[in-house]
């Protein structure tokens, strides 16, 4: 029997669904049929909400990246905070997420990593308006020595995605070289 459900609910049904069938078969080998059988529907209706299983792809690693994004955000839209509180809970929300991303085996394995640059792509677009933000604030208090916060933004989060990244170091090697850069370009 068809179940009728509101478009949203469905839009994001079909969203979840194609980020774990994404994850478990790959972007090559996955299909619209494969993602419609996974999610209980027809694929025309997939096509409905999605023009290919690019855009439908697309769509998933964006929202998937938000909620990456999201312990963050919610540091660094506190502007009022000094940096090395807000240093300590970005830490934090790191350590606390590290393990806790339900398709990082997928971004991470080989053979992913043209995928895992779209997705820093798409957690970086997440936090550069609120990075630059607190970083600006930081600024007009002067406790902070940069000539524009949008491009020590970029930066900072494209060096950090790039070290986050680094194979020969440990999870905590390289959180301690985030921080070790990120306080001496702040500084």
């Amino acid at each position: 029997m068809r179940v009728s459900k509101a478009p949203e609910v469905r839009r994001q049904e079909l969203l979840d669904t194609a980020m774990a069938v994404f994850a478990e078969k790959g972007y090559e080998t996955t299909t619209m049929r494969d993602i419609a059988r996974a999610a209980g529907v027809a694929a025309g209706l997939c096509y409905h909400y999605f023009q290919n299983k690019e855009t439908l792809y697309r769509a998933a690693v964006e929202q998937y990246a938000a909620r990456c994004a999201a312990p963050f955000l919610a540091v660094f839209r506190r502007t009022d905070l000094p940096l090395p509180q807000a240093m300590e809970q970005a830490e934090a929300a790191w350590r606390e997420t590290l393990e806790a991303y339900p398709y990082r085996d997928y971004f991470h394995r080989s053979g992913s990593e043209i995928f895992h640059q779209q997705l820093n792509f798409y957690l970086i677009q997440e936090l550069l308006p609120a990075l630059t933000a607190y970083l600006s604030r930081r600024k007009e208090l002067g406790e902070i020595q940069i000539g524009d916060p949008g491009a020590a933004a970029l930066f900072l989060l494209h060096g950090q995605t790039a070290l986050a990244e680094a194979p020969e170091l440990t999870p905590e090697q390289r959180l301690q070289e985030c921080k070790l850069l990120v306080g001496k370009i702040l500084q």
